[in-house]
């Protein structure tokens, strides 16, 4: 009798935690069980990614990839990370001074800061702030001159 009974409990301890297992891997996948509507948060997710996807360029012996955190028509700031790396030399950029963000129109817009690691090394990461162009922009390019001695290095995004 007690075998029978230990065996009942672990087949439902068994059960229990199978349960507890899909449904947390379900949620964990972007599934909502009660709504079914999983599709529609994965589309979502997908046009968030699309807008917001990294960029990266590589020339002149260094890397440089820009992705943006903050870029959506009702924000005051827009932010962008900026990843440089390189094997040659030394990342002495001044990032204020090299970054632009041009807009569809050919406007021109100098960063507010650049919030990150200071110039030198072979690896820098920060984010870049500019004051949030009008509403009726629709992309911006973020240009950043003289990285590597490349003359102009261009990346482009949808606003949001």
């Amino acid at each position: 009798m007690k075998i029978q009974k230990m065996i009942v409990i672990m087949v439902l301890f068994l059960t229990i935690g199978g349960v507890w297992f899909a449904r947390t891997n379900d949620v964990g996948q972007g599934k909502d069980r009660g709504s079914g509507s999983s599709k529609q948060i994965n589309s979502v997710n997908r046009k968030t990614e699309v807008a917001l996807a990294t960029q990266t360029n590589t020339e002149g012996g260094v890397t440089v990839s820009a992705t943006p955190t903050i870029l959506t028509k009702n924000d005051q700031i827009w932010e962008f990370k900026v990843t440089l790396d390189t094997h040659q030399g030394s990342l002495d950029a001044d990032l204020t001074a090299s970054a632009i963000l041009r807009d569809q129109k050919g406007s021109l817009f100098r960063p507010l800061s650049f919030k990150g690691d200071p110039p030198g090394g072979h690896h820098r990461e920060g984010v870049l702030q500019f004051t949030a162009i009008s509403a009726s922009t629709e992309t911006v390019t973020l240009v950043l001159n003289n990285i590597g001695n490349i003359k102009e290095r261009g990346f482009t995004w949808t606003v949001r």
